[in-house]
C-alpha cells in the first residue's frame, strides 16, 4: 500500500512490465494516429493537386473550344468570299482568254491567206504575157516562161496546163495548149470544163468588135473558180522614153493557166496550214476549205469530220484572189521586169518603178498590167476547234480551272475540319489524359499507403503474434503485386504507344495458358466468393503467341469481370473451336454484372477511356486495360469482339487463327471447383 503525506490512499504503482506495455500500447495508438492522419493529410494535399490541375484544363477545355469555334467561322467565311472572288475572277481570264485566241486565230488565218494568194500572184505574173511577139507569131516568150516556172516555182505542180486562147481576122476563137513534151504551143480543141469560160470570151470578143476604140472593160475575172484557173489578159506594154514610163495598149487574147488541185489539197494548202496555222503541232482546231459560192462544194479538209461553213466555224477568213498589192515584190523575185516591155524612143532605159492605177483614163493605162480587181477571194477557209467550238473549248478549260481552283478550296475546308477535330480529339484525349493521371495516381497511392503502414508496423513491433505477421505479409504481398501490375500495364501501353513493343511468338498450347491464367487469378476468385464456369473443348489446338501477352489477355478479363460483376458472383469462361472458313480458337468471358452502355460499347477499347458506371461506382482503373487487350490480340492476327446490355452482363469474344495441329489439352475443367 502507497500512503501519502495527508494519509491519503494510493494506488499501487505499476510494475515495469506494465508500463512498457502501455507505452507500447500508446505507440501502437499514435502510429495509427500518425499514420491515419499523414494519410489523411497526404491524401486532401495529393486530391487537391489533381483538382487544381484537373480544374484548369477544365477551364482551358471551356475557354478553346470558343475561340475555335469563333476562327472556324472567320476562316469559313474567307473561303466563301475567296470562292466568289475565284469564280469571278476565272471567268474574266476566261473571256479574255476567249479575245486572245480568237485574235490570234484571225492573224494566223490572215498570214495562211496571204501566203496563199502570193503563190496564186505569182501565177498570174509569170505568165502575164506581151502580145507583140505572139502578133507576129513568135511563141519563144511564153514557151520560156513555161520552162521558168518548172525550174524556178515554189510548188511547179501547181500549174496544171497553160492555154493561150487567140482570135483570128474572122473574128473566131482559136485555143492552143503547151506541150510539155513537145516544149511547144499546139492548137487543141476546147476541152469540156473550159465551155462556160469560151462562153465568156466569145461574148467579149462580139463587145470589142462591135466597136471602133479599144475598150478596156474585161467581162472575163481574172480567176474562173469552176475549173480553177487563172485568165490573163494579153496586152501590148512598150516603154516610152519621153520619160512617161510604160505605156499599156490591150490587144484582145488571154493566158489561161489552170491549177492542179491535188496539188492545192495535198501539197499547198497542208504545207501553208503548217506552216502559220499550227496544225500538225496538237492545236485542237480542224480546218476547211470550201467555195464561197457555194458552201456544199469542199475543196479541203484537214480531218474527214472536218466539214463546217464560215456560219459554224469559229473563224474564216478569204483566199483564192489575185493580189495586186504584192505585185511589185513578185515581179522581182520571179525576174520578169526587164522582159514585159519594148523599148520605144531615145535614151537609155531607166530603172522601172511598177506601180498599179486601178482607174483608167482612156484607152491607156501607167503600170505593169490592166487594173482587173480580184482581191475579194473566192474561196473561204474556216477552223474550228475539236472540242465543238473555240468558246466550248475555253469554257471546258474554265470548267477545269474552277473545278482545280475549288478542288484547292475544298482541300483547304476539309484540312480545316480535319485540324478542327483533331484540336477536339486532343482535347478530349488531354482530358482523359489528366483522369487517367488522377486515377494512376490514386491507384498508386493506395497500394503504397497499404505497404508503408504495414511494414512500419511490423517494424516497431506493434504486430507479435505469428498469425497477425502472416496477415501482413500477406498484404504486403498482394498491394505489391498489384502495384507492379499496375506499373507493367502502364510500360506495356508506352511501349505499344511508342511502336517498340514486340511480341515473341512460338506455339502456344492454350490449355496450359488458360491453366496458368486461372491458377494466378484463382485465390482472388476465391477470396471474393466467385463462381466460376468453364467449358473447354479437348484437344485444343497449337496457337502462334507470346505466352506472357495472352496470359495478360485474359488475366485482364476476368478481372474486368470480377470488378463489373457488381452483386453477381457467377463468370463464365468457354473455349472452343470453330472449323469453319478460317479455323480459329474462340475463347468467350462472360459476366452478369452490371453490363455496359450501348452509346459506350464503341469506344470501350479507347485509351483512358471510362464508361459511366465505373465512375458512379467508383471502380479502379485506369482505362487501359482494354486498349492493351485488343492491341495484343490484333498483334496476333485475331479478333475481339464485345455484346453487352446493361443489367444483363457482358460477354467478350477473342478469335486466335489456329497455326498447328491439336494437342493433348490438361486437365481444367474441373478448376472451377477449387474457387
Amino acid at each position: 500500500m502507497r500512503w501519502n503525506g495527508g494519509g491519503v490512499r494510493l494506488p499501487p504503482k505499476p510494475s515495469y512490465e506494465s508500463r512498457i506495455w502501455n507505452w507500447l500500447r500508446e505507440r501502437k495508438d499514435f502510429v495509427k494516429d500518425v499514420k491515419s492522419s499523414t494519410s489523411q493529410v497526404s491524401d486532401r494535399f495529393c486530391c487537391d493537386r489533381i483538382k487544381s490541375h484537373t480544374n484548369k484544363a477544365m477551364k482551358l477545355s471551356r475557354l478553346t473550344p470558343s475561340f475555335l469555334t469563333f476562327l472556324t467561322i472567320i476562316l469559313a467565311m474567307l473561303l466563301v468570299v475567296l470562292a466568289t472572288l475565284q469564280y469571278q475572277w476565272v471567268g474574266q481570264v476566261s473571256q479574255s482568254e476567249h479575245e486572245r485566241l480568237h485574235g490570234n486565230l484571225i492573224l494566223d488565218m490572215i498570214h495562211f491567206a496571204e501566203d496563199f494568194d502570193r503563190e496564186i500572184t505569182r501565177v498570174f505574173i509569170t505568165f502575164q504575157m506581151n502580145a507583140a511577139p505572139l502578133e507576129q507569131g513568135n511563141w519563144t516568150e511564153i514557151v520560156d516562161r513555161c520552162r521558168l516556172w518548172q525550174k524556178t516555182a515554189p510548188y511547179p505542180n501547181l500549174v496544171q496546163e497553160v492555154y493561150v486562147v487567140r482570135s483570128t481576122t474572122s473574128n473566131q476563137l482559136r485555143l492552143f495548149r503547151y506541150d510539155q513534151n513537145l516544149d511547144i504551143f499546139t492548137e487543141s480543141p476546147w476541152p469540156h470544163p473550159m465551155k462556160e469560160l469560151r462562153n465568156r470570151f466569145e461574148e467579149q470578143l462580139r463587145v470589142v468588135t462591135s466597136h471602133s476604140e479599144q475598150i478596156l472593160t474585161f467581162a472575163v475575172p481574172a480567176i474562173a473558180e469552176e475549173i480553177p484557173a487563172l485568165v490573163v489578159p494579153l496586152s501590148t506594154i512598150q516603154y516610152r522614153g519621153d520619160g512617161r514610163g510604160l505605156e499599156f495598149t490591150q490587144a484582145f487574147g488571154y493566158t489561161v493557166v489552170t491549177l492542179n488541185q491535188d496539188c492545192i489539197k495535198r501539197e499547198l494548202i497542208p504545207t501553208l496550214a503548217k506552216r502559220t496555222l499550227n496544225l500538225n503541232n496538237d492545236t485542237g482546231y480542224q480546218m476547211t476549205v470550201v467555195s464561197r459560192k457555194n458552201a456544199q462544194d469542199l475543196i479541203y479538209q484537214s480531218h474527214p469530220q472536218a466539214r463546217f461553213t464560215s456560219a459554224t466555224g469559229d473563224a474564216s477568213y478569204h483566199i483564192f484572189s489575185v493580189q495586186f498589192t504584192k505585185f511589185s515584190n513578185l515581179l522581182r523575185e520571179t525576174q520578169l521586169l526587164s522582159r514585159n516591155f519594148t523599148q520605144s524612143g531615145t535614151g537609155p532605159e531607166p530603172p522601172v518603178s511598177v506601180s498599179l492605177l486601178k482607174q483608167a483614163t482612156g484607152e491607156t493605162f501607167v503600170g505593169a498590167m490592166p487594173p482587173i480587181n480580184d482581191e475579194n477571194g473566192r474561196w473561204d477557209v474556216v477552223l474550228k476547234h475539236s472540242a465543238g467550238s473555240l468558246e466550248a473549248m475555253v469554257q471546258r478549260t474554265r470548267r477545269r480551272n474552277l473545278f482545280l481552283s475549288f478542288g484547292v478550296l475544298t482541300v483547304l475546308a476539309v484540312s480545316l475540319a480535319v485540324t478542327l477535330v483533331a484540336t477536339k480529339r486532343a482535347q478530349h484525349l488531354a482530358e482523359q489524359q489528366m483522369a487517367f493521371v488522377a486515377g494512376v495516381s490514386h491507384e498508386l497511392r493506395t497500394p503504397l499507403s497499404v505497404i508503408c503502414s504495414a511494414a512500419d508496423n511490423l517494424a516497431v513491433g506493434v504486430v507479435a503474434k505469428p498469425e497477425r505477421v502472416v496477415k501482413y505479409g500477406e498484404t504486403i504481398r498482394r498491394e505489391g503485386l498489384r502495384l507492379t501490375e499496375m506499373v507493367e500495364q502502364v510500360l506495356e501501353f508506352a511501349g505499344v504507344q511508342s511502336g517498340r513493343k514486340s511480341y515473341s511468338m512460338q506455339p502456344v498450347d492454350v490449355g496450359q495458358l488458360i491453366g496458368s491464367a486461372l491458377l494466378s487469378i484463382g485465390p482472388l476468385l476465391k477470396e471474393q466468393g466467385f463462381q466460376l464456369e468453364t467449358r473447354i473443348d479437348e484437344h485444343l489446338p497449337l496457337i502462334m503467341g507470346d505466352y506472357s501477352a495472352l496470359e495478360r489477355v485474359l488475366q485482364n478479363l476476368l478481372t474486368n469481370a470480377m470488378k463489373y460483376s457488381g452483386d453477381s458472383r457467377w463468370i463464365g469462361l468457354t473455349v472452343q473451336t470453330e472449323n469453319n472458313s478460317t479455323p480459329h480458337i474462340l475463347l468467350t468471358v462472360a459476366d452478369k454484372g452490371m453490363g455496359i452502355a450501348r452509346e459506350e460499347l464503341p469506344y470501350i477499347f479507347d485509351r483512358f477511356f471510362r464508361g459511366r458506371g465505373a465512375k458512379e461506382f467508383h471502380i479502379r482503373g485506369s482505362g487501359l486495360g482494354l486498349t492493351l487487350v485488343k492491341h495484343i490480340i490484333e498483334a496476333h492476327g485475331g479478333k475481339i469482339e464485345v455484346t453487352s446490355r446493361v443489367q444483363e452482363g457482358s460477354q467478350f469474344q477473342i478469335a486466335l487463327p489456329i497455326t498447328s495441329e491439336p494437342v493433348e489439352t490438361q486437365e481444367i475443367e474441373n478448376l472451377s471447383a477449387k474457387f
